[in-house]
């Protein structure tokens, strides 16, 4: 698997970052290759959540089905994936000097006769994940790395 961190200050407080953010749902606001999410139940990430994810992302669409594994009020980890990609991660918030320290943190690994599509795609999607990264930031005004 490969992992993939990103950190940014977005200019909103923690509640409305939170809002955003760990609500799953409102990815395709700011993750470019997502096209749907659903969440069931739906809203804030809780334990036990079943998320389900199409994206759009080298020339392929990718349905994978996740669950939140772990939640609290400013942080979500979640595992799942399909007969093709398996994934893991974390989102994480904080208060930080001007709004609110945002880290998202994704392991992704190819499976069976996909697995060497990991290594060749790693660095396409390292640069789609800062992007978004940086999509979130603007939308609160701020694109501060850290």
């Amino acid at each position: 698997m490969t992992r993939f961190v990103e950190t940014r200050v977005v200019g909103a407080d923690l509640a409305t970052t939170r809002a955003l953010v760990l609500d799953w749902t409102r990815d395709p606001e700011w993750r470019t290759a997502v096209t749907a999410m659903t969440a069931d139940p739906d809203g804030r990430a809780t334990v036990g959540q079943r998320l389900v994810e199409t994206m759009r992302f080298a020339g392929a669409t990718f349905t994978t089905p996740t669950e939140i594994v772990e939640a609290t009020g400013v942080s979500a980890a979640f595992v799942g994936g399909s007969s093709t990609v398996r994934v893991q991660g974390r989102r994480s918030l904080e208060p930080a000097p001007g709004g609110t320290r945002v880290t998202i943190e994704v392991e992704i690994g190819f499976t069976g006769l996909a697995a060497p599509l990991t290594r060749l795609l790693a660095p396409s999607y390292r640069r789609r994940h800062s992007q978004d990264l940086d999509r979130l930031a603007a939308l609160f005004g701020s694109a501060k790395v850290s």
